[in-house]
């Protein structure tokens, strides 16, 4: 679910945060690129470009090529995703899926609409160019879905519910981002997210 927040994608709490290095700027440009467009398209020329990192640095960091850069990035995409559930879901599955769609109502008005979520675009734009991408992207919607699954059992959910609660509310968030960057309006969003909020804790009754 995520681009390139820098509030989630830097979790550090120093208050002198370490400069990226030139691999970890490269990363967050693909995960930037690849919000905003097919994970297909995205070139090495620019993720150097995006990240101001040195050319010669890229075979360094990642010596099978653009292969490798954009399965790292997709795999780092997932585990900022990761970091938001464990931020947002603490016993109250409402406060939940309030913290995961203002995330994503952070980013797509800070983007202006020009993006969304890195992971939708490997799974669907990677299956001819980089058919690699689709198993990894399904991977990391999996996990995504059994951390809530874990999530809303602490809530009290019953265990029967929470896998197809998990999907629900996965796929209503992913859909509404889409919706929302389409239409250039957050409503879908926010509307997703009051019936979330509203399904969930009628699942804790």
């Amino acid at each position: 679910m995520p681009a390139a927040d820098h509030e989630t994608a830097d979790p550090s709490t120093s208050t002198r945060a370490k400069k990226p290095s030139s691999k970890q700027r490269m990363l967050l440009a693909a995960v930037e690129l690849m919000s905003e467009q097919s994970a297909a398209a995205i070139t090495i020329d620019e993720v150097v470009a995006r990240s101001g990192a040195p050319r010669g640095s890229v075979y360094y960091h990642f010596p099978e090529g653009r292969s490798q850069l954009i399965t790292e990035a997709l795999d780092l995409a997932g585990v900022m995703m990761n970091t938001a559930i464990a931020q947002g879901f603490t016993g109250d599955p409402a406060a939940g899926i309030a913290h995961i769609v203002d995330y994503w109502i952070r980013i797509l008005t800070h983007k202006d609409f020009a993006a969304s979520c890195p992971i939708t675009s490997a799974a669907i734009g990677g299956s001819t160019v980089d058919p690699e991408l689709v198993p990894q992207a399904h991977a990391i919607f999996h996990t995504w879905q059994e951390l809530i699954c874990a999530e809303l059992e602490r809530a009290g959910i019953a265990k029967s519910r929470t896998p197809a609660l998990a999907t629900m509310v996965v796929s209503s968030i992913q859909g509404a981002v889409v919706l929302s960057r389409a239409q250039r309006d957050t409503a879908p969003l926010k509307q997703v997210r009051k019936e979330l909020e509203q399904l969930l804790q009628q699942a804790q009754t």
